[in-house]
C-alpha cells in the first residue's frame, strides 16, 4: 500500500545547522577504466581490430596498423605490413606473389588468414598491443633458420640493423614498437629469435636448432605496440546512456589518432560498473568522425548513436547515425544529413524510454538554417529511417544545441531543446512533442545580468519539467567558469501556444577563482515523489588537479540538495567530457510506463588519456539503526524498515512495513521526533513501543505497507533524528498484553545525513 509523500513536521524538533565540512567523497563503488578494452570485427566490408591506442585494418594480403599519436600529430602515420614470403634456409615455404590473397576471418578478438601450406597468419587484439603470430602446423620443409619476410611501408623512421631484439619506428609524436621475436612450441618450450631490418623489409628469424626439435604446431610471436608523447590527447567528447533491458550503459567517445584522423568508439558498462564485451567500432576510417551522442530506444532494445563525419573534397561534416544492440552489434550507417556544401555539426540525440515507440530524435546545427531536428525510426534489425527535417529555431547564429535524453511519464512524448545564441550570452529553450514538432514559443533566458559568455549546455527532464545546465564565465576578462542551472516548464502542455515558465536560475558550482566546467544532467523520473529531481555532474579544479563532482537539484524551482560530492579525483590537471546517465530500477513509475531510479552512471575523459566511469547514488548518507530492546512482538507484527538512505532531498524516501499478518486490515505508523527512549506503558516487555507525535492509519496489503516521507531539500536538517514503528491490528496470536490484537513491530532510529 503506497500513499502520497508526507513531509515530516520538522519544526517540532530542533534541526542541526548545515555542515561546512570539505566536499565529501561519494560512495559510488569501483572506477571502471575503459582503456583496458579491445575488439575485432567485420563491419561495412572492413575487417578491423583495435585496442586503446591503436587500430588495424586488414586489407587483402596486408595489415595497416595505425598508432594513436594524439592531437599534436598533424596526420596519422600508419604502418603497413605485407607478408611476402616464408623460407627455411634456401627453401621457400610460402610465396605471397604466387598465391591469391586469403580472406581474413574473425574469431572473438582474433583476426587470421589461413594461407595453406600449414601456415596461418593471425593477429590478436590486446588492450595495449596487437600480437602478430605466424603458426606452423607442421615442420616447414627444408633445413636451416626459419625466416618470415614482410614489407613495411610507413613514414615512421627506424635504423636498419641485423640481429635486432626489436624494432622502434618513430616520429616526434610517437610511433610503433615491434617486440622481440619468440618461438613457442606445442609443449610450451620457448626460444627467442632475432630481426633484420633493411629500411623497407623486416625479417623475423628463429634458429634452426629450435625449429628442428620443436613440437608442432609452432608459433612465431612478436607483439606490435603503439607509443605516443605524453602531451597528446587521445580521447574527448564522452557521452553515456543507460538501457533498462540490457542493464548496462553504452559509453561513446571520440578517439583521436592525429589532428586529421578521429574515430568514434563505444563500450558497454554494466550497472555494477564492469566493462562488458569488446570495444565497439561505431565509426572507423582514415578521416574524421566525432562529436558522438547516444540515447536509448527501449522498444527496440537498442542504443542509438549519432556523430559527425567528414566527407568529400572539402571535408565538410555530415551527421550520421547507427544503432548498437544489447550484445554490442551495430546496425548500418545512415545519413541524417548529406549536403556537399553545408558543414553540419554539434549533434545530440534523444531516445524513447517509455518502450511505446521505435523513435529517436536528433538535433544539430546547420550554419545556414539554425538548429534543425530530425525524427528517426528504428526497426527491429537496427536499421534507421530518417524523417523530414524540422526547424527548431531559424537563427544561423544559434549553436551548441542539446536535447533531453529521456522524456516523461506524465507526458511521455515531450522533449526539450536548448541552445546558445546572442554571441553565447543567452540560452534559448523550446519544448517539442515526440515527433519534434515545437509545442511552445521560444523562451530566451539571459542567466547572467552581465551578459557573460555561456557554453556547454545540457538538458534533461521528465516530460513536464526540465533542467538546463551550462557554464558561465566567472567575470569580465576572467578565464574561470562557474556552473549554473535553470528550470523551465509549460503551464499547460496540451496548449501548443502556451509559453514556457522560467523556474529561475541558480549557481550550483561557483567557487571564486576555481574552474568548474563540463556540466551534464540526468533526471530521476520522480513523478511519484511529487517533485522533479535531477543529478548534475561536472569537473572542478580546486587545487591544481581536476576532480569530478556531482550533486542533486530539486525543482520545479531549482534548489541544490546536499553538497557537491567528489566522485573522483584524477591525478591530472585537466578532465573534460563529463556525462551522466540515469540508472533505471525499482519498477515502473505510477504514470507512463517509465521505471524510477535514484542512481546514475557518470563517465568522463581523464586528461585526454582514458575514459573512466563510476556509479553514483544521489542519496548516500544518513543512518538507520535498530533501537535496542525492540525486537517486535506478536506473530503478526512485521518488520519496520526503509526503502533507501535518509539523505536531505531524498523525496522518494519511505518507511516500510513487511512480513506482517497478511490478513491484517489495519496498521498504524508512528513517528517520534523527541528522541525519547522506548516506552513499556500498556503493553510491557517485550512489546516496547515509541511514543509518537505522528500517527497515521494505513491499511496494509498482504502484510505490507509504505509511508513516503519526503525529506526536505536542505542541508540544515543534517543530523535530524526521528524514531519509527508500526502497530498492526491482527488476530494472529497474542500481541500486546493489555491489548492482544495490537502487534508492535521493531522500532528504528533514522538520522538524516550526507
Amino acid at each position: 500500500m503506497k500513499l502520497q509523500p508526507l513531509c515530516l513536521p520538522l519544526a517540532l524538533a530542533a534541526a542541526l545547522p548545515a555542515q561546512a565540512d570539505p566536499i565529501p567523497d561519494a560512495q559510488p563503488g569501483s572506477r571502471a577504466a575503459i582503456a583496458q578494452a579491445r575488439g575485432a570485427g567485420h563491419d561495412d566490408g572492413v575487417t578491423w581490430a583495435m585496442g586503446y591506442d591503436y587500430k588495424a585494418i586488414f586489407e587483402p594480403g596486408a595489415v595497416v596498423f595505425t598508432p594513436a599519436l594524439g592531437d599534436r600529430a598533424p596526420r596519422s602515420m600508419p604502418l603497413r605490413f605485407t607478408l611476402e614470403a616464408v623460407r627455411r634456409g634456401p627453401t621457400t615455404v610460402f610465396n605471397a606473389a604466387a598465391t591469391h590473397a586469403t580472406a581474413w576471418q574473425v574469431d572473438g578478438h582474433r583476426v587470421f588468414a589461413d594461407h595453406g601450406h600449414g601456415l596461418v597468419e593471425r593477429y590478436d587484439a590486446a588492450a595495449d598491443h596487437l600480437k602478430q603470430s605466424f603458426v606452423f602446423a607442421e615442420p616447414p620443409s627444408g633445413s636451416g633458420d626459419l625466416v618470415v619476410r614482410m614489407r613495411l611501408d610507413t613514414e615512421l623512421r627506424a635504423d636498419a640493423g641485423e640481429n635486432l631484439d626489436g624494432l622502434e619506428l618513430r616520429s616526434e609524436f610517437g610511433g610503433v614498437d615491434i617486440g622481440q621475436v619468440v618461438g613457442i612450441d606445442a609443449n610450451g618450450q620457448r626460444a627467442t629469435g632475432t630481426m633484420r631490418y633493411d629500411g623497407s623489409h623486416l625479417e623475423l628469424r628463429l634458429d634452426d636448432a629450435f625449429v628442428r626439435t620443436a613440437a608442432y604446431p609452432l608459433v612465431l610471436d612478436p607483439p606490435i605496440g603503439s607509443t605516443a608523447t605524453l602531451s597528446s590527447a587521445l580521447v574527448s567528447g564522452v557521452d553515456i546512456a543507460y538501457h533498462t533491458s540490457g542493464l548496462h550503459s553504452l559509453v561513446v567517445w571520440q578517439h583521436r589518432f592525429s589532428a586529421t584522423d578521429t574515430d568514434v568508439r563505444g563500450i558497454r558498462v554494466t550497472s555494477n560498473n564492469v566493462v562488458r564485451g569488446s570495444l565497439i567500432n561505431i565509426a572507423f576510417s582514415s578521416g574524421n568522425e566525432g562529436s558522438p551522442a547516444v540515447a536509448t530506444v527501449r522498444y527496440r532494445d537498442m542504443h542509438f548513436v549519432v556523430f559527425t563525419q567528414e566527407r568529400g573534397l572539402l571535408n565538410l561534416r555530415d551527421i550520421r547515425c547507427r544503432t548498437v544492440n544489447m550484445g554490442g552489434g551495430i546496425g548500418p550507417l545512415t545519413d541524417i544529413t548529406n549536403n556537399p556544401v553545408v558543414d553540419a555539426e554539434q549533434p545530440d540525440a534523444s531516445g524513447d524510454l517509455t518502450g511505446l515507440t521505435d523513435a529517436a530524435f536528433v538535433v544539430y546545427r546547420d550554419p545556414l538554417l539554425g538548429i534543425i531536428g530530425a525524427p528517426v525510426a528504428v526497426d527491429s534489425t537496427g536499421n534507421s529511417t530518417v524523417g523530414s527535417p524540422i526547424t527548431i529555431v531559424g537563427n544561423p547564429q544559434a549553436h551548441e544545441p542539446a536535447i533531453s535524453k529521456s522524456h516523461g511519464t506524465e507526458y511521455p512524448h515531450q522533449m526539450c531543446c536548448v541552445w546558445l545564441s546572442g554571441g553565447g550570452s543567452t540560452m534559448g529553450i523550446r519544448l517539442l512533442d515526440r515527433t519534434g514538432t515545437p509545442e511552445s514559443m521560444v523562451a530566451w533566458n539571459g542567466p547572467s545580468a552581465m551578459g557573460r559568455p555561456l557554453s556547454s549546455p545540457d538538458v534533461d527532464g521528465d516530460g513536464k519539467t526540465f533542467l538546463a545546465v551550462y557554464e558561465e564565465q566567472e567575470g569580465p576578462g576572467v578565464l574561470t567558469k562557474n556552473v549554473w542551472a535553470t528550470a523551465a516548464w509549460d503551464a499547460d502542455l496540451l496548449n501548443s501556444q502556451s509559453a514556457i515558465i522560467d523556474g529561475g536560475q541558480i549557481e550550483i558550482a561557483g567557487a571564486a577563482g576555481k574552474q568548474e566546467y563540463g556540466p551534464s544532467v540526468c533526471t530521476m523520473f520522480p513523478e511519484s515523489w511529487g517533485t522533479p529531481y535531477w543529478l548534475v555532474a561536472c569537473t572542478q579544479v580546486p587545487a591544481g588537479l581536476a576532480e569530478v563532482h556531482a550533486t542533486s537539484v530539486s525543482g520545479p524551482y531549482p534548489r541544490q540538495c546536499g553538497p557537491w560530492y567528489r566522485v573522483d579525483s584524477a591525478a591530472s590537471t585537466f578532465t573534460s567530457g563529463t556525462s551522466i546517465a540515469t540508472i533505471y530500477s525499482g519498477g515502473p513509475s505510477s504514470i507512463g510506463n517509465l521505471p524510477l531510479a535514484d542512481e546514475a552512471m557518470i563517465a568522463w575523459n581523464d586528461n585526454g588519456a582514458s575514459i573512466l566511469s563510476r556509479r553514483y547514488s544521489a542519496f548516500e548518507g544518513g543512518t538507520v539503526t535498530q533501537l535496542s530492546g525492540a525486537p517486535g512482538c506478536g506473530a503478526g507484527s512485521g518488520t519496520c524498515g526503509t526503502n533507501s538512505n535518509p539523505t536531505p532531498g531524498n523525496a522518494g524516501f519511505a518507511i516500510t512495513l513487511t512480513g506482517a499478518d497478511p490478513q491484517s486490515f489495519a496498521a498504524f505508523w508512528r513517528a517520534d521526533l523527541s528522541g525519547s527512549p522506548l516506552s513499556n506503558s500498556l503493553c510491557g516487555s517485550p512489546c516496547e513501543r515509541i511514543d509518537g507525535q505522528i500517527q497515521l492509519f494505513i491499511p496494509p496489503t498482504l502484510g505490507e505497507a509504505e509511508i513516503p516521507v519526503a525529506l526536505p531539500c536542505s542541508n540544515s536538517f543534517v543530523g535530524f533524528t526521528f524514531d519509527s514503528q508500526w502497530i498492526v491490528i491482527s488476530n494472529q496470536g497474542t500481541g500486546c498484553a493489555g491489548a492482544p490484537n495490537l502487534h508492535f513491530s521493531n522500532a528504528i532510529r533514522v538520522v538524516l545525513g550526507l
